[in-house]
């Protein structure tokens, strides 16, 4: 199987494909990369479009090299992220 994540890594935006074989290269990004201090963190949003965009899975992860990570660090990308995303629903934070 290829692989299934492709990055232009100048702009962040990516594609994920899961469970596909071989991928389907021709639809459009799903993975961005909102914000990396390379070392210690990485924050993306994803947003997959279902039924012709009837449906959509917006999510955000805050990912972190260990099993915990800095408080300041996600209030921090939380506050970027509502800042780069002002639709998404803040409501879904949680602690």
């Amino acid at each position: 199987m290829r692989q299934p994540l492709i990055c232009d890594f100048t702009t962040g935006n990516c594609l994920i494909t899961f469970l596909q074989d071989p991928p389907d290269l021709d639809q459009p990004d799903n993975f961005f990369i909102i914000d990396t201090d390379y070392d210690n963190y990485l924050t993306v949003y994803s947003c997959v479009e279902y039924l012709g965009g009837l449906l959509n899975f917006q999510g955000l992860w805050i990912m972190s090299k260990e099993p915990t990570i800095d408080s300041a660090i996600v209030k921090s990308q939380q506050d970027k992220f509502a800042e780069n995303v002002p639709s998404y629903w803040q409501w879904f934070w949680t602690k």
